[in-house]
This record gives structure tokens, sequence and C-alpha cells, in this order.
């Protein structure tokens, strides 16, 4: 009977695991993220909803899930903190920077009081820190850093030194013509963590880019027309997909509550 392999940790778990930072209550974590193989997405939700109390769970549409990053969070009453179950670490747009198929492929095994999991290589953990929020959490209309990724590429830096492909990285980032994240986070380390990054400086677009972004991420109204715009983005995009994708966008769309809730984060900033 062939076994599975154990689960891929990223982000926040795996570096409080791994004792990247100097003590477990120092890295702030809001949930817990996995990644496997799509194949093996829906009956790792099934199995782990069932071990947390909350059977009936839902992962969400399969086409939803494809056109997402990871299955709808997953919270139960045997879970310390909500759990997202990944099949990338970016959404498909911009996968192309970190396949999960390489991310696997160079995870090495960790463990911690017993239980094995593994973590990806010191480069990815990186590449994940720096693609986090201007890729992932973030996009190009609603600029995003978090300082704690900042942090997190300072403590692996400190920690794994040479072992990080610095060049590997900003080839990869120039391949996907997305080398403008280096620049973007080049400028929130000097400003917040006063340390640079060991990669040359990119081309002016880049820098230029990088400014616009910082300009608007100065501006909290910049940044609230920008989370509109990538809303609108959204819905087209779902609309576009058809099926369950575009169903689900337009029940949104006829819902007065969709309207004031965004109308709300415009004006005000409110984020319910």
């Amino acid at each position: 009977m062939r076994s599975e392999p154990p689960p891929l940790l990223i982000k926040g778990a795996c570096h409080i695991l791994t004792g990247l930072w100097p003590t477990f209550g120092s890295r702030v974590l809001r949930d817990i993220d996995l990644v496997l193989p799509e194949p093996a997405l829906l009956t790792a939700f099934n199995q782990l909803s069932r071990l947390a109390g909350c059977a009936k769970a839902d992962p969400g549409a399969r086409e939803l899930v494809a056109l997402s990053k990871h299955c709808d969070r997953l919270i139960g009453p045997g879970l310390s903190l909500p759990v997202e179950l990944h099949h990338s670490v970016l959404p498909p747009e911009t996968s192309g920077v970190l396949s999960t198929e390489r991310l696997l492929a160079r995870a090495v095994p960790a463990g911690f009081r017993g239980a094995n999991f593994l973590v990806p290589a010191p480069t990815d953990q990186v590449l994940i820190a720096i693609i986090h929020g201007p890729l992932g959490g973030g996009t190009y209309l609603a600029p995003e850093m978090h300082l704690r990724d900042c942090l997190d590429v300072v403590f692996l830096m400190r920690k794994h030194g040479d072992a990080i492909d610095w060049g590997g990285i900003e080839a990869g980032l120039r391949s996907q013509r997305c080398s403008v994240v280096l620049e973007i986070l080049r400028l929130c380390m000097r400003r917040f963590v006063g340390v640079d990054l060991p990669v040359p400086r990119q081309g002016w677009m880049a820098r230029a880019d990088a400014r616009r972004w910082e300009w608007q991420l100065e501006r909290a109204w910049s940044v609230r027309l920008g989370r509109l715009a990538n809303l609108s983005a959204l819905a087209i995009r779902h609309l576009k997909a058809g099926g369950v994708p575009r169903r689900r966008a337009l029940g949104y769309l006829r819902r007065r509550e969709t309207y004031l809730r965004n109308a709300r984060r415009v004006l005000i900033g409110d984020e319910p």
C-alpha cells in the first residue's frame, strides 16, 4: 500500500515550527497553510474536516477552487486555527512564478514533537515571502506588503545565507515579468527594517512601478479604489469562466448588500 507524503507547510506555520523566529509568539499567524497536489486536495480536505469535527464542511465548487489557489477555509472545533489547503501558492494568472510541482519537488523534510512534515527549500521560502503580498494577497491595483514577510526574509537570510539562490529568484521573476516585486521588497525592507536585498537593481520600469506602488500604498483612498478595481476584475474573471463561477458572480451582483459593502470599503475604508 502506497503511503501518502507528509504535508507541506508554508509561510507562518513553517517558520514557527522550524524555529525561524526568536519565539513562537513573535510571528503573527492567522491560519495554517498546507500545499498539496491538486488531485489530492478533496481527499485531504474531507479527512481533515472529519478530524477537526466539521464533517459537513464544503471545500467549495471544483471550478471555484481551480480559479483560486486553495479550498474554502476550514474552521472547526478541533482546530486551534483555520486551515487553508492550497493547490498553488499563487492565483492562476501568476502561478508560473512558483509552480506547485517545483515547490513539492524541492521540499525538505522537517519535524516537530514527533510529527513529520515538509517545508519549502530555503530559496522557495524566500520567494514565497517576496511574492505573498504583491502577487498573492494584493495585486497590481491594490498594493500590499506585510511587515512579517519582510522580517521572514531577514531571518531567512540570517539562517540560510549562501544557500539562498538569489540569482535564481531574480531570473525566475524576470522570466515572468514580475521583477518589480524585488524593487517593492527593496523599498519596504530599507524603509522598515533597514536591510537591503543582495540582488542588483532592476530596470527603470520596475523601479518606477515600485515607486508608484509605494505612493499608492501611502494613500488610503487609492488603496480603497484599488481594492474595488480588483473586486471588479475578479467578478469579470468569474463571469468569463462560465458554469458555477458565473452563477456565483451573478448571485453576488444581484444583491444590494454587495454594493453597500463595497461602498463602505471605498468611502470609509470599512472592512466587514
